[in-house]
């Protein structure tokens, strides 16, 4: 199927009966509801695109394995970087916990 054939296929068994009076002329209500919907879901694709990627990636028609691909990598890193934060935290914990045993008893109990 070509890319016109494709268009006109997605025309006739979507759009056409949405935004095409009964005489063939244009709807222009129903082509305007269409086109606040469509503007609405590409902001929310943007913002979410966004946010998945650390606000890396925005542009709603970037290709979905790109999208992906770029995701995987992003929440691998970030996994990896808490992983990190995580074993130097236990460290300090670690640290603390035994320099308390070096205080004299008396001064780490609390009356």
């Amino acid at each position: 199927m070509t890319p016109e054939e494709k268009i006109q296929s997605v025309w006739d068994t979507i759009w056409k009966d949405i935004l095409e009076n009964p005489d063939g002329t244009p709807d222009m209500e129903s082509i305007k509801r269409e086109l606040h919907d469509y503007v609405v879901l590409f902001k929310s694709v943007q913002t979410a695109y966004s946010r998945l990627t650390g606000g890396e990636i925005t542009h709603p028609f970037t290709q979905l394995d790109v999208l992906i691909s770029y995701v995987d990598l992003y929440y691998e890193e970030m996994m990896s970087v808490g992983y990190q934060e995580e074993q130097e935290e236990e460290e300090v914990f670690q640290e603390e916990r035994a320099s308390l045993f070096d205080v004299p008893y008396s001064k780490a109990t609390i009356h």
